[in-house]
Parts: structure tokens; C-alpha cells; sequence
């Protein structure tokens, strides 16, 4: 049964990917941000966001371009896309916690479901900024002294 389930997730993903971003190209854009909103809200897996939010910032730039010869900035679309769904995930794991009628959550149950992996992830981001900021040469973009 795991396996259908996780097969249904995997068809739906790609029927999103490939019939959103042209709707929100059709009805949206004029609002890109809104476009990039909906992405978010309506794609359910976390790399099929991020794919639509830029297959939609590519189809709507083209047709704002062509429309009316406004170029807007890259990035956006998606930049809105990835924070709405990690919105969504955030939400939804802490409503999803068991708790009684009128029993606040508490951080403890918050901490156990919380994956790990993460601060991993913040860790060596941050070691990496560390290790950059200490060797400006090696920066792209700057000349070497």
C-alpha cells in the first residue's frame, strides 16, 4: 500500500508541473507574486514547488515580456514559492501533533519531530560562510592581490 501511495504522489506531482504554471501563465500574469503563492499552496511535494515556482517565473516573464515589454526581475516567482510551502510543512507538522481539546503543543513534542538532518544542513552552511568570509580571495568575482 506505501507503494501506491507513494506512486499517486509522484503522478500528481507531474500532472501539477505540467498544467499549473501554463494556468498561471494564462490567468496570472499580470501577479506574478500571486502566481508564486499558488505554486506553493497547490503543489504538494517540496521539489515539484520549486520546479513549478520556476517553470512559471520562466512562462510568465515570456508573456509579460511580450504583452507589454516589462522584464521583471529573476527570482522572484520562486522566492515566493519555496517559503509558502515550507509555511505549509511547518504548519502542518505541528497541527498534526496529538494533543486535547485546549492543550497548547509543547516545544518537546515540537523537538521530536523535528528532523535533525536540518541543523546539519544550517551547520555547514554556516561553516562554509565562515570559511569564505576568512578567504576573500578565493571569492568569485574578486581579483586576487
Amino acid at each position: 500500500m506505501p507503494v501506491v501511495i507513494s506512486s499517486l504522489v509522484v503522478v500528481f506531482s507531474c500532472v501539477e508541473l505540467l498544467i499549473l504554471p501554463f494556468r498561471a501563465q494564462a490567468f496570472l500574469w499580470t501577479d506574478p507574486m500571486v502566481a508564486g503563492d499558488w505554486m506553493g499552496l497547490a503543489v504538494k511535494t517540496d521539489g515539484a514547488v520549486v520546479a513549478s515556482g520556476a517553470i512559471t517565473e520562466g512562462l510568465i516573464h515570456a508573456r509579460a515580456f511580450a504583452a507589454t515589454g516589462v522584464r521583471y526581475t529573476d527570482g522572484w516567482i520562486v522566492g515566493t514559492t519555496s517559503p509558502v510551502k515550507v509555511f505549509i510543512d511547518l504548519f502542518s507538522g505541528v497541527w498534526a501533533i496529538d494533543r486535547g481539546p485546549g492543550e497548547r503543543v509543547r516545544l518537546g513534542s515540537i523537538w521530536e519531530r523535528f528532523p535533525k538532518v536540518v541543523l546539519g544542513y544550517v551547520i555547514s552552511f554556516l561553516a562554509m560562510l565562515r570559511s569564505a568570509r576568512r578567504r576573500p580571495r578565493c571569492s568569485p568575482g574578486r581579483k586576487p592581490p
